[in-house]
């Protein structure tokens, strides 16, 4: 599910570029925030701070939900 969200981020393309229901989407995209931040930090363009921060509320965000449903996974599976 990585892959295509690489896709709709502002990666490749600018978000003016993007039709308006997709730029809606990858506006919010945590790899959106995440290339925002690398651009920063990397090249100097744009702000770091805020992207950074949402770039890491995401990562822990995905942990948070992921970690359970990984480990709920795995008992169920050693438990057979």
């Amino acid at each position: 599910w990585l892959f295509p969200l690489t896709f709709a981020s502002n990666a490749f393309v600018p978000l003016a570029a993007l039709p308006d229901w997709l730029e809606a989407l990858t506006r919010y995209s945590p790899v959106t925030v995440t290339v925002e931040a690398l651009r920063g930090l990397f090249l100097g363009q744009g702000a770091v701070a805020s992207p950074a921060v949402q770039s890491l509320a995401w990562s822990l965000g995905i942990i948070a939900v992921c970690s359970p449903l990984a480990i709920l996974k795995y008992r169920r599976t050693a438990t057979r």
